[in-house]
């Protein structure tokens, strides 16, 4: 029907009215299904549902394109959030990418009325780009949305400034991926000010699971950056929130502790906290795997993590066959959604190379925190941090003389654990080799770099090289690579 028929027939207009309130009405049916079905676990069905609701949008009678343009870009939004929990990143990327496309051209209608809606689609994006490991492109991203969303909770705090911690907690995310956890920080308290703020003014607990998300991620933030006490402060305080909500909505607050007991786990893994570290680690991987009976899509990338990290714990204590087991766990779980996420394909390559380097590893050598007592393997974990005794001392509240004796007693279970061969025991008698320079002596005649031997004996990469150096000076070779073959005969 030509538009010059519709203008001649007035009944026309009257009809097409009502077919356009009934099709909105279906299509909105859809959209509620489609989420239903979404917060049921029935991924399928939720796919189809949301699919019907956008392909019945498209085809309706587009009697006012810019509401209609409003509703499809939602529901748009809703299939791609699906996307992004079911781990298809590539597809939530690109229904996302034509969500922007359509809310900046609403935007450049009505800054105001759809700024929010913008915003979030810049959110949306950031989060896809943070799942994927494209952390610098999740900053830019999310940077895009933070400068609208500024500007709308400025204008109606109460209605906007929820969007706008979403983008800093994001944002937050972001920063911390990429290792800029000094950036990190400052997003992430904004984020949990705003939802403290918020909860303690309606006392509902609404934000209750936003604030422990925030504090979670802090808390990891703060554990990277090895400010332990105040890392574990945030998770203390993450699993306070979880105590307080779980009564209210137990499976809620569940699929989001399982991230504070692995970054407990982690944590206590770096402070040499072993023990704690393996009940935290075991806990989030109960949750874990009870919680991908249910949605194995939307978790089990998460569980690959959690084993990954406990399988580190397993490597420095010295269990190297458990190390594996987890190891080939994560390994299968993450080649799964390689083909669908970049991030689990980086992290399946991260993990074939663990296990090589565990099939590598000189017996007893790799495993030599297992032989240390609790404090040394406190003083172990500073000194491969970096840390001088002087500032190890001052940590643990010990007289410097104490750390010195925990230092040495920690080089030589290190040492102890691999005899030297003749040729070495030969070379440090006939060219009277410190007991220092036999250590360096021996680890190069394993083919170690300067960072392994500097993570083996607890001593700074500057001090191996000038040992090194010095050996090169005395002994008869030319190279470092020399050492590793010669026989130990003068001339």
């Amino acid at each position: 029907m030509g538009e010059h028929e519709k203008t001649l027939k007035p009944g026309i207009e009257v009809s097409l009215e009502r077919e356009n309130r009934e099709d909105r009405t279906l299509v909105q049916l859809y959209n509620a299904l489609g989420l239903v079905y979404k917060y049921t676990m029935r991924i399928k069905e939720s796919e189809e549902a949301l699919q019907s609701a956008i392909d019945l949008c498209h085809h309706m009678t587009e009697q006012d394109p810019e509401e209609n343009d409003y509703y499809v870009s939602n529901f748009m939004n809703n299939l791609g959030d699906l996307y992004l929990d079911t781990q298809r990143m590539e597809e939530a990327e690109n229904l996302h990418l034509e969500v922007l496309e359509i809310r900046k051209k609403l935007y450049a209608r009505d800054h105001f009325k759809y700024g929010y809606y913008l915003a979030l689609s810049y959110e949306c994006l950031g989060a896809i780009y943070v799942e994927s490991g494209r952390y610098d492109e999740a900053v830019t991203t999310l940077q895009s949305g933070l400068k609208i969303q500024v500007e709308m909770a400025a204008q109606n705090p109460e209605a906007y400034e929820a969007g706008l911690a979403l983008i800093y907690y994001n944002l937050g995310e972001a920063y911390r991926g990429s290792g800029r956890f000094a950036e990190a920080e400052a997003p992430l308290k904004c984020a949990l000010e705003i939802y403290e703020r918020h909860s303690d003014r309606d006392g509902s607990g609404a934000y209750d699971m936003d604030s422990l998300r925030t504090y979670t991620i802090l808390g990891g933030v703060y554990t990277s950056a090895k400010r332990y006490q105040e890392a574990e402060s945030a998770l203390k305080s993450a699993m306070g929130v979880f105590h307080k909500s779980k009564a209210e909505n137990f499976e809620v607050a569940e699929q989001e502790v399982y991230h504070i007991y692995n970054n407990l786990g982690t944590l206590y893994r770096n402070t040499g906290r072993y023990e704690e570290a393996e009940a935290n680690y075991d806990t989030a991987l109960e949750i874990t795997k009870r919680l991908s009976a249910i949605n194995p899509d939307g978790v089990e990338a998460h569980m690959a993590d959690i084993m990954a990290n406990e399988g580190e714990l397993y490597q420095t204590t010295g269990r190297a066959g458990n190390a594996e087991e987890v190891f080939r766990e994560a390994l299968r779980i993450y080649e799964k959604y390689a083909a669908y996420n970049p991030l689990c394909m980086k992290r399946a390559a991260e993990t074939r190379e663990k296990i090589k380097n565990l099939r590598e590893a000189a017996p007893g050598v790799a495993w030599s925190m297992a032989m240390l007592t609790p404090e040394e393997r406190e003083i172990a974990v500073l000194l491969t941090e970096g840390e001088t005794q002087r500032d190890i001392a001052r940590k643990l509240r010990m007289s410097a003389v104490e750390v010195s004796k925990h230092v040495s007693a920690i080089r030589e279970k290190v040492i102890s654990v691999d005899a030297p061969d003749p040729f070495t025991a030969a070379i440090v008698r006939d060219f009277r080799l410190s007991r220092r320079e036999e250590h360096i002596l021996r680890c190069l005649r394993r083919n170690m770099t300067n960072g392994e031997i500097a993570a083996e004996l607890f001593i700074s990469e500057e001090t191996v090289r000038v040992h090194v150096h010095n050996l090169i000076k005395k002994l008869p070779v030319k190279s470092r690579q020399e050492i590793a073959t010669w026989n130990g005969t003068k001339g």
